[in-house]
């Protein structure tokens, strides 16, 4: 499994962990902390995030395929991760139904715009005759950390309060989107021999 890979796959369990601890105790929150809020709301909440997904993540995907640079997919990817480890600090400065929609509007976008990126990339660098395998550990290694912090969230929320919890979401997911900065010195010029030889 090349150096590419590892990154992709750490950046993506550290990113998906971090958003497990919210999982087990986001229907609370807005039930408990947005003014107005009810079950319903939690349901319009998910519906705005795939609204906006739905909307704007295939175009984006096309134009990280207009171009074999590598340089878009790694912007995209970056950019992406930035816009969803902003939204747990969202939470915490929300008060409002709306300031909930456009918050998960604004976490579909980052997704939309991590996503393509990140599955060209990890297509493009997949080890051939291991790619049911490699994806397949991917998916393993984020379930997991998703698990386990799922179960956790609950925990956490209980005994030191949303607030906290959005921060240590926000803090671990700026981590998982440096982690995606190790590529950008795997992709330098001067590492361009072994850039070539990780994609055969």
């Amino acid at each position: 499994m090349n150096r590419i890979i590892k990154v992709l796959i750490l950046s993506d369990f550290i990113i998906t962990s971090a958003f497990g601890f919210l999982a087990p105790i986001f229907a609370l929150f807005l039930t408990d902390k947005i003014q107005g809020a009810t079950i319903e709301t939690v349901g319009f909440a998910s519906a705005f995030y795939w609204i906006v997904a739905v909307l704007t993540r295939l175009p984006i995907a096309r134009r990280v395929d207009r171009t074999p640079s590598e340089k878009d997919d790694f912007y995209f990817m970056i950019i992406g991760s930035i816009l969803i480890s902003a939204v747990p600090f969202l939470f915490i400065l929300s008060s409002k139904i709306w300031h909930i929609y456009l918050i998960q509007a604004f976490y579909g976008l980052g997704y939309s715009l991590r996503l393509p990126g990140w599955f060209a990339m990890f297509t493009r660098h997949i080890s051939k005759g291991r790619e049911g395998y490699e994806w397949s550990l991917d998916g393993i290694v984020a379930g997991a950390g998703s698990a386990i912090t799922a179960a956790l969230g609950g925990v956490l929320a209980s005994r030191l309060g949303f607030n906290a919890l959005f921060i240590i979401i926000g803090v671990i997911s700026i981590f998982g989107s440096a982690v995606l900065t190790f590529l950008y010195y795997i992709f330098r010029p001067n590492h361009n021999a072994l850039n070539q030889e990780e994609r055969r």
